[in-house]
């Protein structure tokens, strides 16, 4: 029985151009041979210098991530606690990108000190090397990124997660059906989908909406909202049901906080049905996962018309009743001391934000809001934060956390006085009723 390797690759920083250009481009196609490597600079492991051809006979799975990715930071762990679970069956391999092969960027640092960090937080069993030439040859452009190699180096996936289930059939020697990561498969961006051919057959229209069960064949599709159409056309792709919903009621994915819905709209649907199943999307398998397409005549173009046309599709096809109530909803409230103020006040100078060598992040001569902004951007499946601390004048804090920890990251709040604490407020829901 073959054993498996997995290899990750940490890519940390955006590749050079001039790098780019140097490095020959390799175009992967399953069922074809994986290009021969050399990784240099290998750290927690037995080797310093490895390559491809040391792993003949076994499984190799390459699996790309990036320092600004928050789920592949998140994933870390469980990658670990698969090292642990297959230990002397699969060997994990983390790969941190250091910039070009030819000379070595100011982020060097940063990405090793970084590594340390989250190794020590999290008790990593997770050897590493840092070195860019993979990275450099493939070009990912979009994360996560894997490729799943056989023990002769034929490709036989390149998909987007790879779960324990996963490994076990490996081991077994079963044939895997993962989805493809890459967008070029079977669909053109640029045209209509189902028509010229381009997914399935079609014919001219007017007006045209479609509802469809999503498939490894299409990419995930995420417009932040209805706003500018391509070719008079909105589509989303590889959406959950709640999602979809949001695109109709909100208009939009996200809530940020410099919109004036932020705070006063929850962010997330309240679900009052008796079967919640097929709102728990499998994003492994693509279970309970859609498309939406619509394309409008110009003189149609607008967004609450393209809002109420998906409210009413999605009516049709899922039945679900749907009400805008005022409930009280949890937000996370940021608060402080009497005395906090005056510690935190400014000492002037050019209003920035930068991240630290080492994780976090300093804020200099910046308002309370942009404290917010940054919370926010680093919660964003979380509650509203707010701002109830009362601090009028900005102020300079430096966040030494790893980010993004909720409790790390609150606790480097509380040395300046500051806390998020939950509480409630009023404010609007999308709640999703039966029709009965």
């Amino acid at each position: 029985m073959y054993k498996l390797f997995i290899f990750t690759i940490s890519i940390f920083v955006a590749l050079n151009a001039q790098a780019q250009r140097s490095e020959a481009p390799y175009n992967l196609r399953i069922g074809k041979p994986f290009p021969e490597f050399r990784l240099r600079d290998v750290l927690y492991y037995s080797k310093k210098d490895i390559s491809l051809i040391d792993f003949r006979g076994h499984w190799v799975v390459l699996d790309f991530w990036n320092r600004y990715c928050t789920n592949c930071i998140t994933e870390m762990p469980h990658l670990s606690q698969l090292a642990d679970t297959f230990l002397n069956k699969v060997q994990f391999l983390l790969i941190g990108y250091t910039g070009s092969n030819y000379f070595k960027t100011s982020d060097d640092k940063v990405i090793r000190n970084l590594f340390e960090k989250v190794r020590k937080k999290y008790a990593l069993h997770l050897p590493i090397a840092f070195d860019s030439i993979l990275y450099n040859h493939l070009k990912v452009s979009g994360l996560p990124f894997i490729v799943v190699i056989d023990p002769v180096g034929i490709v036989r996936g390149v998909t987007y997660g790879i779960q324990q289930t996963d490994i076990n059939n490996l081991i077994d020697g079963k044939l895997l059906h993962l989805p493809d990561v890459r967008l070029e498969a079977k669909y053109n961006q640029n045209l209509p989908l189902l028509t010229y051919g381009n997914g399935g057959p079609d014919s001219g229209f007017l007006f045209r909406s479609l509802l469809s069960e999503w498939n490894p064949s299409l990419p995930d599709l995420t417009p932040a909202g209805i706003e500018k159409l391509h070719n008079n056309r909105f589509e989303v792709m590889r959406k959950s049901v709640d999602l979809l919903y949001k695109y109709a009621y909100l208009g939009k994915l996200y809530i940020t906080c410099d919109d004036s819905l932020y705070g006063k709209v929850y962010p997330f649907l309240v679900l009052n049905v008796r079967d919640s199943s097929l709102f728990q999307p499998n994003w492994e398998t693509g279970k309970n996962l859609f498309c939406y397409s619509i394309t409008v005549p110009t003189k149609k173009i607008d967004r609450c018309f393209i809002m109420t046309a998906m409210q009413r599709d999605l009516q049709n096809y899922f039945g679900y009743k749907i009400e805008i109530e005022s409930r009280m909803m949890p937000y996370w409230s940021l608060v402080s001391m009497d005395n906090t103020a005056s510690k935190l006040r400014t000492k002037g100078g050019e209003s920035q934000i930068k991240n630290l060598s080492h994780g976090g992040f300093t804020c200099t001569n910046c308002s309370i809001s942009n404290l917010i902004t940054v919370l926010s951007g680093y919660f964003q499946n979380d509650s509203p934060f707010l701002d109830d601390t009362g601090i009028k004048s900005n102020i300079d804090i430096s966040i030494d956390a790893l980010l993004p920890d909720f409790d790390d990251f609150n606790a480097a709040l509380q040395r300046y006085d500051l806390r998020l604490i939950k509480n409630k407020k009023e404010m609007k829901v999308i709640v999703v009723k039966d029709q009965d």
